[in-house]
């Protein structure tokens, strides 16, 4: 479950893609304009993972960090002193309660869909295929554009990504995770900021 958490993107041409009838192509290319010249990436978070198999929901809250090519960082308050950390070659996890920390291979999970909409955007359609997502979720934030990635290849990760698009700005706010077991993780993004200036410590695991 961890593995896939956090935030985002997508290319390929389709008619509509939700609120207001945005077309896909419009987006695609207002999302590769803004995130094209991303080096770094700011925001605050929040993560309501939904089990389907037992109704219960999990809530967490805290900020991330990315930076061009490989790294980010997700910081969390709620629960506190939890961190995912994908520092360029593995990825970290550590649990205060555990009093340690986990290693694993840096993959092709969602995490790394997000490093690559920094590094490369144009690289996502050869992954995805990105369509129009018609069921708009009622818990994003109001009047942004769905848009669905169903991976090329099966990933024991995820069955697919919904995307949240602002079409004014091209930001993505909203993350929708499928998981294999049909469990849903929603990731809402505020207070988004491009290139801001990330202290190299940042992606240290201390």
């Amino acid at each position: 479950m961890e593995s896939y958490r956090g935030s985002l993107l997508l290319l390929l041409l389709f008619p509509i893609a939700g609120a207001g009838q945005t077309p896909v192509p419009t987006l695609l290319q207002a999302v590769e304009a803004v995130y094209s010249k991303a080096e770094a990436m700011h925001a605050r978070f929040e993560i309501e993972t939904v089990n389907q198999a037992i109704g219960e929901i999990e809530v967490e809250k805290g900020e991330i960090f990315v930076s061009r090519p490989n790294r980010m960082r997700w910081e969390y308050s709620e629960p506190a002193g939890k961190v995912l950390l994908l520092d360029g070659a593995y990825q970290w996890m550590y649990l205060p309660e555990e009093g340690q920390a986990f290693r694993g291979e840096q993959n092709e999970t969602s995490s790394e869909v997000t490093l690559a909409l920094l590094a490369d955007p144009g690289t996502l359609q050869k992954r995805f295929e990105v369509m129009a997502e018609a069921a708009a979720d009622p818990t994003a934030p109001v009047g942004l554009a769905f848009l669905r990635l169903q991976p090329r290849e099966r990933t024991e990760d995820f069955k697919y990504v919904v995307l949240g698009v602002e079409a004014a700005s091209g930001k993505v706010l909203a993350m929708n995770v499928v998981d294999t077991f049909d469990n849903i993780t929603k990731i809402r993004f505020s207070e988004l900021e491009l290139n801001p200036r990330l202290s190299e410590k940042i992606y240290e695991l201390k």
